[in-house]
Parts: C-alpha cells; structure tokens; sequence
C-alpha cells in the first residue's frame, strides 16, 4: 500500500514543482538579456555569500539541459534582471511582452528598495560601532525576571550586536531599547562624547547657548516634493561608492512607491526626499 502511494505521490510532488513555472520562450528570452550583463563581484551579507553570475550560469544550465526552470528562479531572474536592467539595451526590453516587461520594472524598484535598506543598514552599522565599543567594558546589572519575563541587558545588547554583524538593520523598536539602555549605563562608557550625538534626547543636556546655534532641519513636504520631482526629465547619472551605487531616480521611484502605498516616510528618507528636492528644484 505506501508502495503504491508514494509512486502516486511522487508525481503529485513533480506537477506541484511545475505549477507555474514560465514558458520556455521567456525562459530563453531573460536569459538572453542577462548573457549581455558585466554581473558585480560576489558580495558577502552576513554568513551569506551572494554571486548573481554563478546563479544565472547555474540556471542557464539546468534550462540547456531539461528546457525548464521553477517559478522560484524565474522569479530570481527577474530580481537580477531588475538590479542590472541600465545594462539592458532599452530596444529589446520594449520589444518584450508587457507582463514580462512590467514584472522586471517593478523588480528594478524591489532591488533599488533593497540596496537603500543595505546603504541605511550599513550606515547604521558604522554609526553603532562606537556605541558597542563603549558597551565592551560595562559591568551589567544582573537579570531580573518579572512573572514569566527575564530582562537581562547584557544578552540583549549581544543579541543587538550579532544582528548587525549579521547585516541585518536595526528596527526602530530596538534602537529605543538601545538608546534606553546606553543613557542607563553611561557614565561607565569610555568615551562618551562618541555616542552623545546619537543618544539624542537621552544624552546628558547640551550648552543652550551652543544649541541654539545649530539650524533645524529644514521639513518637506513629501506629497508636494513627489509633485515637482515627478517632473523632472534629466535625472544624475548614477554614481558607484565602493559597494553600493546611487541613484537619484530609482531611489526617488522607491520612495514614491512607499509614499502611494500609504506607508509613511522614516525621518531620514524626508531628510533625502528634501535633498533631492532642493538638487533638482533649486
């Protein structure tokens, strides 16, 4: 009897592992627009090593093979077609089906989402640093359990520390906790002027007269700022810092998609929403 069952299951399990999978004539089209992409080198996130060439080859071989790729992959090659689309020549993408054309644009957006969470991550990675270092050498209160809950501030801020070695960013939430935790054992940091920036509210009250010197930031308003910048026919042409690449109008698409979907804007992307709009409206 679970001779024959799993003789049936096993062809359930390859029609599931087709369903959906993309047309062959799609299949061969990607792959033809990514043989002319120059892929970057392998880049490393956390324990992860990502190689957008070894994946696509990997791809193009098992299609050369057996005429077929899952949807998964598909879907792969669609989010790297999107991250290297300027590499595309824009007479063959308009020549491709509008699903398929529409799909890589909106994996563009994805990717420049996903490499301004990388450039926010790495940002505050070098800005938590100096705030870890200071923690090295605190001695910490002992854990306290309230009902069924321990707090024990140590195991927190490793926990923090690992995740952003990891390159993973911080949430919001967590940075509270951190700050919370960073103004409770402050006067054991070391170098305290290096986190008194960061603490913001929480750090020991500056010179009045030193901070009524410093401007506030100027505020923007994000619906209107979308308005003018949508008009905006020349952007900048993109610009490579080390691992990372800007670029002023997928960044500027990625902030507008956010802003349409009803989310609302973080303090530093009205920050750059405001810069943008200053760079380009005057």
């Amino acid at each position: 009897m679970m001779h024959e069952f799993y003789a049936r299951f096993a062809k359930w399990l390859a029609a599931v592992k087709d369903a959906g999978a993309p047309g062959a004539d799609e299949v061969g089209t990607l792959l033809g627009l990514l043989s002319r992409v120059s892929f970057a080198p392998p880049s490393k996130v956390g324990r992860r090593t990502f190689d957008d060439r070894k994946f696509v080859d990997s791809v193009r071989e098992k299609f050369d093979a057996d005429g077929k790729v899952t949807d998964k992959q598909f879907a792969a090659l669609l989010s790297i077609a999107g991250r290297y689309v300027d590499q595309l020549p824009a007479e063959e993408l308009e020549k491709l089906p509008e699903h398929l054309r529409g799909e890589i644009g909106m994996a563009e957006i994805r990717s420049a989402e996903r490499r301004k969470r990388q450039e926010d991550s790495a940002e505050q990675r070098d800005e938590l640093d100096a705030v870890f270092d200071n923690f090295r050498k605190v001695k910490y209160a002992p854990a306290v359990t309230r009902g069924k809950r321990t707090y024990d501030d140590e195991k927190f801020v490793s926990s923090l520390r690992e995740q952003v070695r990891a390159g993973r960013p911080l949430s919001e939430k967590q940075i509270a906790a951190l700050r919370k935790l960073a103004a409770k054992y402050l006067e054991q940091f070391p170098d305290r002027a290096a986190v008194a920036g960061w603490l913001g509210g929480d750090a020991p009250a500056a010179d009045p007269a030193q901070a009524s010197a410093v401007p506030a930031p100027a505020v923007v308003d994000p619906a209107a700022a979308f308005a003018r910048l949508s008009g905006v026919k020349k952007w900048a042409e993109p610009v490579r810092k080390g691992r990372f690449s800007f670029d002023d109008r997928k960044f500027f698409l990625s902030l507008k998609q956010q802003f349409d979907s009803g989310k609302s804007l973080s303090p530093k992307q009205l920050a750059a929403l405001g810069k943008l709009d200053a760079k380009y409206m005057g």
